[in-house]
């Protein structure tokens, strides 16, 4: 201190601006850059996270209608398969109320197509007084081998298999005439 009383009133002004500036040079190094480059390391990070929830709401959004789209699918295709069993089951009735007991097996064959993983489409009856039902479907080549072996193999209920057409369309689609011999 007494060096600085002995000084003059110039060189005590240029001592303290001198004075002043370390300190601004101080505080801008240890206080103001640290705070600046966390500054940008945060707005930097903030900028990637809104560009990844971006992305992430994209793709939640996509599999999102993925999902709906698959749901209403299934539900279609559930529709359609409660539709063809209400329409076997009015055939079935249709057949039992006749009582001539001649389609007492269609619920095996039935069950056989099930089994072999074959698509029926149609089912009717060919001819009533001859005891004969159509099948028409689909299916793959080994599931249709394995029913027709299974229609044969029903031989103690009586059950022909009197007709056999299959051919190529969009997929391999077959065509039976299936025979009740007791009538």
């Amino acid at each position: 201190m007494s060096r600085f009383t002995n000084l003059k009133p110039r060189e005590r002004i240029l001592a303290f601006i001198c004075t002043l500036l370390v300190c601004v040079l101080c505080a801008h190094i240890f206080l103001i850059q640290p705070a600046e480059q966390a500054h940008s390391y945060a707005s930097s990070l903030l900028v990637q996270l809104r560009e990844d929830d971006a992305i992430h709401e994209s793709s939640y959004k996509q599999a999102l209608h993925s999902t709906t789209t698959l749901q209403s699918q299934q539900s279609q295709v559930l529709t359609e398969l409660i539709q063809a069993n209400t329409s076997l089951h009015s055939i079935l009735h249709e057949i039992y109320a006749q009582g001539h007991n001649a389609f007492e097996s269609l619920d095996s064959i039935l069950t056989l197509s099930e089994d072999n993983r074959l698509t029926l489409q149609d089912i009717k009856i060919a001819n009533e007084q001859l005891g004969i039902i159509s099948l028409k479907g689909s299916g793959a080549f080994e599931d249709i081998a394995r029913f027709i072996d299974g229609i044969e193999n029903l031989h103690k209920q009586y059950i022909s298999l009197d007709f056999v057409h299959i051919a190529l369309q969009d997929t391999l689609e077959f065509e039976f005439l299936i025979q009740d011999m007791r009538i």
